[in-house]
């Protein structure tokens, strides 16, 4: 069984890749805006852990 949702990531830019651990509760995106967000993604709602990008 599969199952869809949407996730808002605020991204500023084209996503390029997007990534679930192993467990499915933690989902990396990684953006054309030059960040990566890690979001913990329990519960069906999305919750952002950290926010990665080069100064």
């Amino acid at each position: 069984m599969s199952t869809t949702h949407t996730i808002d990531t605020n991204h500023e830019d084209m996503i390029h890749d997007a990534q679930l651990d192993y467990y499915g509760t933690t989902l990396a995106t990684a953006s054309s805006d030059e960040s990566i967000k890690i979001f913990d993604v329990r519960n069906k709602k999305q919750t952002l852990i950290a926010h990665l990008r080069e100064l």
